[in-house]
């Protein structure tokens, strides 16, 4: 993350406007190369910032949409449980039981490790409680 002030000047074309004739924009350092990409590829930036280390990097695009850059898996498992439903409209795997992802895992029907190591965890944490 870059400390406040650390930013660099960006010449982009696409955002060149009766504000920025020139299309010149001050970034923060650390995402220039990633606003820089979005810009280029059609997704046009209208603010962003770093965070600087307090808060989630931040990018809002012109057509109103904003991207958050979460810090790590932990943080974005934990605003993934936030949603109810996984993208094809099912019941998402965080919003189920402690048994009902347990008998996932044991179907073989979770495959991210990271999540399977939290299921079992849970599971021994169970077997353990009821002695």
């Amino acid at each position: 993350m870059c400390k406040n002030g650390n930013t660099i000047v960006l010449q982009l074309d696409n955002l060149k406007s009766k504000r920025r004739p020139e299309g010149k924009i001050s970034v923060d350092k650390c995402i220039a190369p990633l606003i820089k990409s979005l810009n280029e590829n059609g997704y046009d930036t209208a603010a962003c910032c770093c965070g600087h280390g307090h808060r989630p990097t931040s990018i809002i695009l012109k057509d109103d949409r904003r991207v958050i850059m979460l810090p790590n898996y932990e943080t974005a498992y934990y605003v993934e449980q936030m949603f109810p439903y996984d993208i094809n409209g099912k019941k998402g795997i965080w919003t189920l039981s402690s048994r009902e992802r347990i008998r996932l895992l044991f179907t073989g029907r979770i495959h991210n490790e990271k999540i399977k190591a939290k299921v079992r965890a849970k599971y021994f944490k169970m077997l353990k409680e009821k002695g």
